[in-house]
């Protein structure tokens, strides 16, 4: 799920579908499962990656202030034994930066944060071999 950019981010060049295809590649490119709507609702997880990008123009001097933020959310039990929506992982970013590299900062931001998250998921998926017959 990518948000929706403020009006401020047209002033940069910066674009949802270019966050998208920059995550949604990184993604593909370690072959990681992008669920469809449906897809998700049918998995018992039901995980999503959520990212979120606020941008703020300073109109003097020509600076942008920008946050990211790239989550994963997926179903949890509780100590309980119930069933909800979490948080399991997060990274967050608050920068400043001239209006004409804004966006190719937040470009590298979130391709960084992705590749955390590949390396993530990929450890916690990592199949282990059986144990051996006497192990």
């Amino acid at each position: 799920i990518v948000e929706r950019l403020h009006a401020d981010a047209a002033v940069i060049g910066l674009e949802r579908e270019t966050i998208d295809a920059t995550v949604r590649g990184r993604l593909q490119k370690a072959g990681i499962p992008m669920l469809s709507g449906d897809e998700r609702m049918a998995d018992e997880r039901r995980p999503y990656l959520y990212v979120n990008c606020n941008i703020m123009d300073v109109k003097n001097p020509a600076l942008v202030a920008f946050s990211i933020d790239i989550e994963v959310h997926q179903r949890v039990t509780l100590a309980g034994g119930e069933k909800a929506q979490g948080l399991t992982w997060a990274k967050s970013y608050l920068g400043i930066q001239r209006a004409d590299l804004a966006a190719k900062q937040i470009e590298h931001v979130l391709a960084g944060y992705t590749e955390e998250f590949v390396a993530a998921y990929q450890k916690a998926n990592e199949t282990r071999p059986a144990p051996k017959a006497g192990d």
